[in-house]
């Protein structure tokens, strides 16, 4: 029997039936997109001001002593 391709071919069922997850694309589009090195090293260097930012975010918090707050204790029936 012919699919939706026209190839000859035997038919799938149960957990093989359906699409391959491609769509017909030749490649996959969950993939990372390519990038040349200006870029790459433009991207390394905003992760790391990212990082730097979150991390002194982190640390003064810790040194404050400001932690958030617990959620409050749920009792039965809540």
């Amino acid at each position: 029997m012919r699919n939706k391709t026209r190839k000859n071919g035997p038919s799938r069922s149960g957990r093989n039936a359906g699409s391959s997850g491609t769509g017909g694309r030749t490649t996959p589009g969950g993939t990372s997109p390519q990038h040349n090195d200006e870029q790459r090293a433009q991207m390394q260097t905003g992760l790391r001001i990212l990082a730097r930012i979150i991390a002194r975010a982190h640390l003064s918090r810790q040194a404050s002593g400001a932690a958030p707050a617990p959620p409050p204790e749920r009792g039965v029936g809540d």
